[in-house]
C-alpha cells in the first residue's frame, strides 16, 4: 500500500516571495502572510507521532499566547488519536485561545496517523522549521522530512530563511518579533555597496490649527490636501522644539483634524499647557484607568478643568508638513529615521520633549540605502540636513 503524501496548502490566494533579494519587501510580505490561514494534512507512524508529541510538549511549555494555544491543540489531537488518556504531555490553552483560527484533528488511517487541520501560516511555518532546527535528533529523520517538506509546499524557502543572515529580519517579522532580534554585523557584500538614493524631505510651516495673526492656518492652505511626513513643534524661547513625528497617507488636513478631535474628546493625555510652553510634560486631572471611550465619563466629569489646557495646547502647537511621494515602506523609513534623531538625541531638552512612549516604525536591517536631504522653511531644533539610512 502506498504511503499517503503529507501536504500543506494555502486556503486562499497564496502569499509567496518572488525574490529573496529585497529584504524590506520580504518583511512586508511576511507581515501580510503571518496570520493567513493554511490547511495541513500530515501522516506519521505511531513512533514518529510520539516523537512529535514529546517535542511539541517540551517546546510549547516555553511559549505563551497563540503559539502555546496551537501547541496545546496539537497535543490534544495527538492524545485523542493515540487514545492515550493517561499521558502527562498536556498543555493548557492560553486564555486568548478562543480568538485563534486553528483546528487540529488526529485519526488512525490504514496503519498511520493523520494529523490535519488549519492554522495561521506562522504557526505551520514554525512546525516546518522544527524539521530543520534544534529538535531534529529528537524528531527523527522521517518526521523531520514530513514537516519540512510539506511546509515547503507553501513556497517559502525554509532552509534559506534559516541559513541566510540577511533574512533574519524576515523571520522576525513573521513571528512578530523586533526586526533587529538576532541580527548581527551584516555579511561581507558580494558586490560593491549600492549608492544611496537621495530623497528630499522639505517641511513647510509653521502652520496653526486656528486663526492667528502672522501665521498660516493649515485647514485653509493648499498643503492640507497633500500626504507625507509631519512634525508638531512648540516654540520655546524662540526655538521650534519637536514634540511629535508622524506620517499620513490621508490628507494632512484630515489627519490633523483626527488628532485634534482625539485631544478634544480626552482620547489623548491632557497636559498642563503652561508647563508645556516651558518644555515640561505635566499631566492635568485625575489619573484615568482603562481605554478610551471607557474613560470618557471621567474625562467629561473634569472637563471644565481640562478644557482650558486642551485649548491652550492647541494654540501652542505648530505644524510642519513635508509632502512625500512613494509607497508605505518609504513613509515608514522616513518617519522612523526622523523620530530616532530625537529619541536618541544627546541634548536632553530635545530627547525628553518628544512625545513620551512614541512608537515609530522599525528600521529594516539590510534595507536599500537612502540619503534623506532634510530641510525646513524655518529652523527646527535638532533637525539634521542629511541623514543616511
Amino acid at each position: 500500500m502506498l504511503t499517503p503524501t503529507s501536504t500543506t496548502r494555502w486556503r486562499d490566494t497564496p502569499i509567496v516571495p518572488v525574490s529573496y533579494d529585497d529584504v524590506a519587501s520580504l518583511v512586508a510580505l511576511a507581515r501580510r502572510a503571518r496570520m493567513s490561514v493554511v490547511d495541513f494534512d500530515w501522516y506519521f507512524s505511531a513512533e514518529d507521532l510520539g516523537r512529535l508529541q514529546r517535542v511539541v510538549y517540551e517546546r510549547g511549555r516555553r511559549y505563551t499566547g497563540r503559539y502555546r494555544t496551537f501547541d496545546a491543540r496539537v497535543l490534544s489531537a495527538i492524545r485523542d488519536g493515540l487514545g492515550d488518556t493517561n499521558t502527562i504531555l498536556i498543555l493548557r490553552e492560553h486564555k486568548s485561545g478562543d480568538a485563534l483560527a486553528a483546528s487540529v484533528t488526529c485519526e488512525r488511517l490504514n496503519g498511520l496517523f493523520r494529523l490535519h487541520g488549519y492554522a495561521p501560516f506562522v504557526m505551520v511555518f514554525g512546525y516546518g522549521a522544527l524539521g530543520l532546527g534544534e529538535h531534529t535528533h529528537a524528531l527523527g529523520p522521517v518526521a523531520c522530512a514530513t514537516l519540512a517538506d510539506s511546509v515547503s509546499m507553501l513556497a517559502w524557502d525554509l532552509r534559506r530563511l534559516r541559513d541566510d543572515p540577511r533574512l533574519r529580519p524576515v523571520v522576525n517579522a513573521l513571528y512578530g518579533n523586533r526586526l533587529s532580534d538576532g541580527v548581527h554585523s551584516p555579511p561581507e557584500p558580494q558586490t560593491p555597496p549600492e549608492a544611496p538614493h537621495d530623497v528630499a524631505v522639505h517641511f513647510s510651516g509653521p502652520f496653526v490649527a486656528g486663526n492667528a495673526p502672522g501665521l498660516r492656518c493649515l485647514f485653509t492652505d493648499p498643503i492640507a490636501g497633500k500626504t507625507g511626513i509631519y512634525l508638531w513643534t512648540v516654540n520655546i524661547d524662540g526655538v521650534e522644539r519637536v514634540w511629535y513625528v508622524g506620517q499620513t497617507r490621508v490628507r494632512f488636513g484630515i489627519r490633523t483634524g483626527q488628532h485634534l478631535a482625539s485631544m478634544l474628546s480626552g482620547e489623548y493625555t491632557t497636559y498642563d499647557s503652561d508647563a508645556l510652553a516651558q518644555g515640561r510634560f505635566q499631566r492635568v486631572g485625575e489619573p484615568r484607568t482603562g481605554r478610551w471611550p471607557e474613560t470618557l465619563p471621567s474625562f467629561l466629569h473634569e472637563y471644565t478643568v481640562l478644557a482650558p489646557h486642551i485649548a491652550g495646547t492647541i494654540r501652542l502647537l505648530r505644524f510642519h508638513f513635508a509632502p512625500l511621494t512613494g509607497d508605505g515602506h518609504l513613509y515608514n523609513r522616513v518617519e522612523g529615521a526622523i523620530a530616532r534623531i530625537y529619541k536618541k538625541h544627546t541634548d536632553d531638552a530635545l530627547r525628553n520633549f518628544l512625545t513620551p512612549g512614541l512608537r515609530v516604525p522599525a528600521a529594516v536591517p539590510f534595507d536599500k540605502p537612502l540619503r534623506l536631504l532634510l530641510s525646513s522653511e524655518v529652523p527646527i531644533a535638532g533637525l539634521q540636513q542629511e541623514l543616511l539610512i
